[in-house]
């Protein structure tokens, strides 16, 4: 069991993708105790190495953890080992993404755009709930875009219609969103807040995935916004859960007033997920 102290504990995900990799940068630099689940272990050394050169003096452990998200299996596994190895867990960061240029499907009969992006959230969030609520005032960070909408809850995976990965990608990114308002109140007796954000955009396998050669942002910026959600204090007292943030401040969301289909996408996701 890792002896955390006083440190935060942040779970991040999606930490080898370039705005992933900035916010474990940061998140290091500033004393944070970081579990990094990869797909990839040597890709996730190289990682390891390079937040500790970056991060300097000051930087907390970072812990690699062997996880697929587009298992469930693997997720639910994932899930175990770290509620069994760390005495609680401050933040969860759900950042994974993919954008397949032709619709694919997972070891579970899943479409993986759709597992990666929107199911991986709800069941990290959904199975680490009550971890996240014995840490007393833990908070979800959901990374979600500008780039969303558009969603079908009649064709979450693409089974009725043609396949296409940006309005695959722009469905999940909504969907991201609505888990997230969904989530609020999921965790409303509690202490855990649960925000959505847009990074920004930067240069990066995700933005080339939907079609465009090169953002505006540089990725340090882009993982700002998650940092300043994980770390300010004192911000917190007036940081209202189930809210969207974009470049430093809370900004209106189309989707957040449709409860029912917010609960709709979070009770598919349970389906999915095959959890009660």
């Amino acid at each position: 069991m890792t002896n955390s102290g006083s440190r935060k504990i942040v779970l991040l995900t999606g930490s080898t993708g370039a705005i992933g990799r900035e916010i474990a940068i940061s998140l290091a630099g500033k004393g944070c105790e970081l579990i990094l689940p990869v797909r990839d272990i040597e890709r996730g050394n190289q990682l390891v190495k390079d937040i500790l050169d970056k991060a300097g003096a000051l930087a907390g452990p970072v812990h690699l953890e062997a996880c697929d998200m587009s298992s469930l299996s693997s997720l639910r596994n994932f899930v175990g080992r770290v509620q069994e190895a760390y005495p609680r867990l401050d933040v969860l960061i759900n950042n994974a993404a993919t954008v397949p240029p032709t619709r694919q499907l997972t070891e579970d009969g899943l479409e993986t755009q759709f597992c990666v992006n929107v199911l991986s959230y709800f069941l990290l969030m959904f199975s680490l709930s009550s971890f996240l609520r014995n840490s007393g005032k833990a908070r979800i960070i959901n990374v979600a875009s500008n780039l969303a909408g558009d969603l079908d809850l009649t064709d979450m995976q693409f089974e009725k219609r043609k396949y296409n990965n940006m309005l695959a990608y722009k469905q999940s990114k909504q969907a991201d969103r609505q888990l997230t308002w969904a989530g609020a109140k999921f965790f409303a007796d509690s202490g855990v807040k649960v925000f959505a954000m847009h990074p920004g955009v930067t240069t990066s396998a995700i933005l080339k995935g939907v079609g465009y050669e090169k953002g505006w942002d540089s990725a340090e910026f882009c993982a700002k916004m998650a940092v300043q959600l994980v770390m300010e204090e004192e911000g917190m007292k007036t940081m209202e859960t189930g809210t969207y943030w974009v470049n430093g401040e809370e900004t209106a969301c189309p989707w957040q007033e449709n409860d029912q289909e917010c609960q709709a996408v979070w009770d598919y996701c349970k389906k999915c997920a095959g959890v009660e």
